[in-house]
């Protein structure tokens, strides 16, 4: 793909590029080697796209899902109407699931800054191109939402716990801060993108009675996941101009209980 933002884009096309993307730089951190094998598609995965799709493009939605009264999943009756489903290019869901999606969204909407967020001119999914001028690697994001005319990111966040400490814990163990930094970069430098003057986050409980949070990043977050993006995008060029992708280290290496598994030891 050229350099640029692309709002229409489908997914499918979007994954088919070739371009370093943020969830590829997570798994390079992991090890390096783990780069070159393309991450699996989950069920965690694919719930969030479901949720995606129904919350940030509802007008798409009932073109890409149909719903059916039948719960077990399998049975001749649900592969009848999963074929039947898509032969019209939708994909098959339950009706309870369906229900459940339009009471996430209506949660969404009665909030006021997630539906002053989600709300006009949010150009949703968009799909961002660009060459690091750093390393020359194509890198690429696909980004919940932009608000060019507010020089504002969206980016929509399910979890079990949407309370500010949960958040927080999850940003540093998902690695939100990478995604700030590296779609902040992307928009900026792509053809007919913009400099970014908030990132925020809206964390979406997916139980009921699915409560939001609105959250930025501190500075000292964002500042950090710059500096880690960048030191992982410029190990990535040097493997990839070596053709070198370490694993683990190949030496033996001492290794410790966590805290919390440890014993205390007695005290005379």
């Amino acid at each position: 793909m050229q350099p640029g933002i692309y709002p229409d884009l489908s997914e499918a096309d979007y994954r088919a590029t070739k371009a370093v993307s943020c969830s590829t730089l997570k798994r390079f951190a992991e090890a390096p080697a783990k780069a070159l094998v393309p991450s699996k598609d989950s069920p965690a995965m694919n719930a969030g796209r479901l949720i995606h799709s129904a919350l940030l493009e509802p007008h798409l939605f009932e073109a890409r899902y149909a719903w059916t009264a039948l719960d077990r999943r399998g049975t001749k009756a649900w592969e009848a109407a999963e074929a039947e489903a898509a032969a019209e290019g939708k994909t098959l869901i339950k009706r309870d699931d369906w229900c459940e999606l339009a009471t996430m969204r209506d949660a969404v909407m009665s909030h006021p800054t997630a539906r002053e967020l989600m709300g006009p001119g949010l150009i949703p999914e968009a799909s961002v191109f660009w060459r690091d001028e750093a390393t020359g690697m194509p890198c690429r994001g696909r980004v919940d939402g932009l608000r060019p005319q507010d020089r504002l990111i969206v980016d929509l966040k399910t979890t079990v716990d949407a309370s500010p400490d949960d958040f927080a814990r999850g940003a540093a163990n998902w690695r939100h801060h990478w995604q700030e930094a590296f779609y902040r970069h992307g928009v900026n430098a792509a053809p007919g993108g913009f400099e970014a003057d908030r990132f925020i986050f809206i964390a979406l409980e997916r139980e009921p009675p699915f409560l939001i949070g609105i959250y930025e990043l501190s500075p000292g977050a964002v500042a950090q996941g710059k500096r880690e993006v960048m030191r992982a995008l410029t190990e990535y060029a040097e493997c990839e101009r070596t053709g070198v992708w370490p694993g683990y280290s190949p030496d033996v290496v001492m290794v410790d209980l966590p805290a919390w598994a440890m014993e205390e030891e007695f005290v005379q």
